[in-house]
């Protein structure tokens, strides 16, 4: 399995987490787990057109990053 896979999958397991900690209520948790969901989302493309990730967890770096390398 490639990197930019493996950043798909952690990406959509985090995002899975944040599903299940909404139908419990845990909001706070929807939250960061959200965020932790969006930062390897936004890094496979990343890696795939610029073949490395930053090594930042804002996500407005990374989108400004993507941006660019677009």
């Amino acid at each position: 399995m490639d990197h930019v896979e493996l950043l798909r999958r952690c990406s959509k397991t985090y995002y899975e987490y944040s599903r299940e900690a909404s139908e419990m209520g845990d909001f706070d948790i929807v939250m960061f787990m959200a965020e932790q969901a969006a930062q390897p989302h936004v890094k496979s493309p990343i890696l795939r057109v610029l073949s490395y990730t930053p090594r930042t967890h804002r996500i407005r770096e990374l989108l400004a990053v993507l941006a660019e390398a677009l």
